[in-house]
């Protein structure tokens, strides 16, 4: 008790340090308990940008230098282009375009945010990553258990389209395992001592097996297309036996998983009897959802079509899909109609190949800009963020833009610092 008494209060910057940290860890479990819990990763953004703020005005001239920097600028922008491109929304759809504009003001508030916010030490941005694979880790036994106890009736929901628990949506869960599937041999990599790179490695193996198990068809491509680029970024160095030994375990591992696994074999049993259902009546769409998806990109890409440079504009996107389907598709009931989950078609029928060339330009720059590109961790989530955006619309949902900001966010703040020191 007098030990509690005698311990000197804490400083503002001990505080302003203390809300920085439950910010960004918020943040990140966030993006688990978001189907849940939907204000807590908004709490938390809350927390961080106050925090940083905080810190801004504590420390005036690093702030003023923080706000020039491109990078956190050119996410940013996008929120620019896309409230330019809802500049003509008709009268009817402006509800629409409004809830488009609440949702995506994350393009300004979370750069903002980090961009006040001092330089990561590594071993701070390395806790970061380590409470994030710890995260993914812990979530998982959650589907396991799901899996183990129930087995029969997941194994039946794989014959259907089905999928076993996931804390938050599976899709974009599977993206999260397989990057923190990464960054646990990222981990492992910068280890201190054989112990901590003992465990990591066998994290990053379970990661491996849990996402075959998940058999989750985007995080399946993130997996192994992040695992050929690394096997080839090795055989393009010195040691190229790693390289090589790492393609070989990737084969492996896949003939492995595809002929052990009962949930991959269902998962691959039904799509490709669903896109054999699609090949004999495209009527098959309100039934199957590969159907549904492959229709969806015809829908999409006869809209770009129609207006190739500007497209129909972000708010009118979703009216005039739906538009296309009364039209073009009378046989696809309207609880069948379904968005593009391809996020470049989707801006292609918004914004036209003028808007897809400005994300495109504004998304991908932090990573191509001052040679970025070379630290692993970013270009390994850039692979993975653009797979997935290829197969779901990524930046339409709250979790989609959280996890697609969230950790460029962490990467550039921690490169920031070791700008300062090279």
């Amino acid at each position: 008790m007098r030990s509690l008494l005698s311990r000197p209060p804490r400083s503002l910057d001990q505080w302003i340090e203390t809300g920085i940290q439950v910010g960004i860890l918020g943040l990140l479990s966030g993006i688990f308990l978001v189907e849940h819990i939907r204000v807590w990763p908004n709490i938390a953004l809350a927390a961080l940008l106050i925090s940083a703020l905080a810190h801004a005005l504590r420390t005036r001239p690093p702030f003023w230098q923080s706000l020039r920097e491109p990078p956190f600028w050119a996410y940013m922008a996008i929120y620019v282009l896309l409230a330019f491109s809802m500049v003509f929304t008709a009268q009817t759809n402006v509800g629409y375009a409004t809830g488009q504009l609440e949702m995506k003001v994350l393009f300004v508030v979370l750069p903002l945010a980090f961009a006040l916010l001092p330089a990561l030490t590594a071993r701070t941005y390395q806790r970061y990553l380590l409470a994030f694979v710890a995260m993914t880790l812990l979530t998982s036994f959650f589907s396991l258990r799901d899996y183990f106890l129930h087995r029969e009736e997941v194994l039946q929901a794989y014959g259907r389209a089905g999928i076993m628990f996931t804390v938050t949506h599976h899709v974009r869960y599977s993206v999260l395992v397989c990057y923190a599937l990464f960054c646990s041999g990222y981990l492992a990599q910068q280890a201190s001592s054989l112990f901590k790179r003992i465990i990591f490695l066998a994290v990053t193996c379970f990661f491996v097996l849990f996402l075959h198990i998940l058999a989750v068809r985007t995080g399946l491509i993130c997996f192994y297309a992040l695992a050929a680029w690394l096997a080839l970024r090795q055989l393009g160095r010195q040691k190229r036996w790693v390289g090589a030994l790492l393609l070989l375990v990737i084969l492996g591992t896949a003939v492995v998983a595809f002929t052990r696994l009962e949930t991959l074999q269902k998962r691959v049993e039904y799509t490709l009897y669903d896109l054999e259902q699609y090949q004999n009546d495209p009527a098959s769409a309100n039934n199957y959802s590969m159907a549904r998806r492959l229709l969806a990109y015809q829908v999409a890409w006869d809209t770009f079509r129609a207006n190739p440079l500007f497209g129909v504009g972000e708010g009118n996107v979703q009216a005039a899909l739906q538009e296309r389907y009364r039209q073009e598709h009378t046989y696809i009931t309207p609880d069948n109609y379904l968005m593009p989950h391809n996020e470049f078609l989707r801006f292609m029928a918004a914004e036209g190949l003028v808007g897809l060339g400005g994300f495109l330009f504004l998304f991908y720059y932090p990573w191509l800009s001052g040679r970025r590109y070379r630290f692993l961790p970013l270009s390994a989530f850039y692979l993975v963020i653009t797979l997935s955006m290829l197969f779901e619309d990524a930046l339409n949902t709250q979790l989609g833009l959280y996890i697609g900001l969230l950790f460029p966010m962490l990467h550039l703040t921690y490169l920031r610092g070791e700008a300062a020191h090279t």
